[in-house]
């Protein structure tokens, strides 16, 4: 090949776009695109620059300077808001002023995100007057966005008056929320008391998360939301009181497409009924957040969990199901009572979800793509019988005991589509040696695998021949990922936490990055 044709793009550019998709939380090799060519450049910067954080972390400050020059702007679609303590607010609103200011418009902004530093009172009443004026001119200076995030934010009751000014909003996340703030949504009102009816009826997905303590919805603050909401297709709903019947509300919503709700001790309870109420549920994703607070959980009380379960799937074509049998923040006041709950959820979490899966084996073996069961206990025969009929699996976990592994290779060898595989083994007795190459080696796409604490990913490399060579590269999880207690906020796809600088302290005062004066492009910026 000559070196003329090195210059032209080898691929199209919506091709180039997919690859580069895949590169999507590596922001040094994005940038090391953008600098190879105009084509490279052209697919790499939608990436580069759709995720932006204020305050800027130091080795993204020069990113930050860029994106607010026209070229890059218009990539510009998730701003993260970091809240400082009440004393820094100022370094904050001075950068944000200096980003407004240089004309940075942001046309394609569809995302503002306000999440803090750490952990802040939203009952403290300091600098209260602070905090709405900066949302207000985020709102009044962004008028394209139609995601809004507040997640534990100080004066969330008040922030969200401020956001109920904002028309044409699709999605709402509300984190560390109050009883205040679930009557003012349920009856929501502007400074004049004029309902303000665009703040929910365009909503498309709205999300309750963290509440704070002893907050619930009530019966009546429940139904008298519903209305509003005939568009959403995604809910998180949240504790309600122990009187509310949510499934018999909830079945209401005709647009509903994906539900994350809590399966509390009075859940069994309910009346729904899936062929006698009308409309009923038609669901494509179900997330169940069970609270295990004691060890009274019985057999009897999982079979209520799967039948519960189970209504709500009757006439859903499920998609993704995930199953979160522990909560135990809601009943944790200090780290060491944390711990003794953790581990003896883990302890009587051999809950058996047979039930379910025969369900989903009947009802949903071609639509189903995710399955979580968290430490929910598999035994080998329904194994196979989930390898053997839910064949558009993508994503599976569950726990198992160790003989499991004898079979693995064999069953999911049956499975065309299945790619990530996280296993929690019971039973131990000794040490144990897996063999993760034979494991892997039988399900062409499985390209993921997790055994307790140890990950296990394939590589694809050629030989001098160019045949394909396969190997497997260990990783040893510090963390306990993958079992997380409460479904996480709905990050854009990729865009996680990837640019957050863990070292970066966004409460210094002093901090010398409020001032973006006097910084540049240049290939060799230090990123």
């Amino acid at each position: 090949m000559s070196l003329d044709k090195l210059h032209d793009p080898v691929l199209p550019l919506d091709v180039l776009i997919d690859v580069v998709e895949l590169l999507h939380n590596d922001p040094q090799t994005l940038l090391s695109l953008c600098l190879t060519n105009q084509a490279l450049l052209s697919a790499a910067a939608k990436y580069l620059y759709a995720y932006l954080q204020v305050p800027v972390p130091p080795r993204y400050h020069q990113k930050f300077q860029s994106a607010l020059l026209p070229c890059y702007s218009p990539f510009v679609r998730y701003l993260k808001v970091i809240c400082p303590w009440s004393s820094n607010i100022n370094n904050l609103k001075k950068t944000l002023l200096t980003m407004m200011s240089e004309g940075a418009t942001f046309p394609n902004l569809v995302s503002i995100e306000m999440i803090p530093s750490g952990f802040v009172d939203s009952s403290d009443s300091v600098n209260a007057n602070d905090w709405i004026d900066l949302l207000r001119q985020l709102l009044e200076h962004y008028s394209s966005f139609c995601e809004l995030q507040l997640h534990r934010v100080p004066h969330c009751t008040e922030m969200v008056m401020v956001a109920q000014q904002a028309s044409g909003l699709r999605k709402l996340t509300i984190g560390g929320y109050n009883t205040t703030t679930l009557g003012l949504i349920s009856a929501p009102r502007s400074h004049d008391g004029n309902l303000s009816g665009d703040f929910l009826v365009s909503l498309e997905e709205l999300n309750f998360i963290d509440p704070l303590r002893d907050t619930a919805w009530s019966s009546k603050a429940l139904s008298s939301f519903m209305p509003q909401l005939q568009n959403v297709r995604r809910l998180t709903l949240g504790p309600v009181s122990s009187d509310v019947d949510e499934l018999s509300i909830l079945c209401r919503l005709p647009n509903l497409k994906e539900l994350v709700i809590r399966y509390d001790a009075h859940s069994s309870n309910t009346i729904y009924n899936p062929k006698r109420h009308h409309p009923a549920f038609h669901l494509q994703s179900l997330t169940v957040i069970q609270t295990l607070v004691s060890s009274s959980s019985t057999r009897s009380k999982n079979n209520q969990l799967c039948q519960w379960i189970i209504k709500i799937a009757t006439f859903s074509s499920l998609q993704h199901l995930h199953i979160v049998n522990y909560s135990l923040w809601d009943s944790c006041e200090d780290f060491g009572y944390w711990m003794r709950g953790f581990l003896r959820a883990r302890k009587n979490a051999n809950a058996s979800y047979d039930a379910i899966i025969d369900h989903l084996v009947e009802k949903h073996s071609t639509s189903l793509q995710t399955l979580y069961l968290g430490y929910g206990f598999i035994r080998q025969k329904m194994f196979v019988l989930i390898c053997k009929n839910l064949k558009s699996l993508r994503e599976l976990t569950f726990a198992a005991d160790p003989s499991l592994l004898r079979i693995f290779n064999r069953s999911v060898s049956r499975m065309e589509w299945l790619h990530s595989v996280q296993i929690e083994l019971r039973n131990v007795g000794k040490e144990l040696s897996v063999d993760a190459t034979s494991l892997m080696k039988g399900c062409p796409r499985l390209g993921r695998l997790q055994i307790d604490r140890q990950l296990y990913e394939k590589l694809l490399a050629f030989d001098s021949n160019g045949e394909p060579v396969y190997s497997v590269k260990e990783t040893y999880l510090l963390g306990a990922r993958g079992w997380d207690t409460h479904p996480q906020p709905s990050y854009p796809s990729g865009l996680k936490d990837d640019y957050v600088d863990s070292d970066y302290d966004y409460t210094d005062s002093d901090s010398p990055y409020s001032d973006l004066e006097g910084v540049g492009w240049g290939a060799n910026a230090d990123w």
